[in-house]
């Protein structure tokens, strides 16, 4: 349960993404200018493990905070398959990348590709 307003704040690209999902409409995953897959859920946790490169590579100690868990079907080794993705059925087994709460704001960014087409950028060097 969101508590305060600077985790509110936050969280708001979430509910903007999930709103998007909840309509039916496709949210492609894509990072550092890469097709990473389609989206197919995104979710708060209250304590989870985030994605290694939000971790400090200096520190053995990981520790466990709230996180939003994107997880998308990743699109073939062979990323030349996939000339439109809006028309590509996405087939591999889900993954899930987990991202602090606290850079979600400055690690995600929802765009409208086409009607009803959306990507979210994710911005994997962002450390809080």
């Amino acid at each position: 349960m969101i508590k305060d307003d600077s985790t509110d704040l936050e969280l708001f690209a979430l509910r903007l993404i999930r709103t998007r999902l909840e309509r039916e409409e496709r949210v492609f995953v894509f990072s550092a200018g890469n097709l990473r897959g389609k989206l197919v859920s995104i979710e708060h946790l209250d304590s989870a493990l985030p994605a290694a490169t939000y971790q400090d590579c200096r520190s053995t100690d990981q520790q466990m905070e709230p996180c939003v868990q994107l997880t998308y079907a990743p699109r073939p080794k062979d990323p030349g398959k996939v000339t439109d993705p809006t028309k590509f059925k996405f087939t591999r087994k889900p993954v899930l990348f987990n991202i602090p709460v606290r850079v979600v704001s400055g690690s995600l960014l929802l765009k409208k590709l086409y009607e009803n087409v959306w990507m979210v950028n994710v911005q994997t060097s962002a450390r809080g």
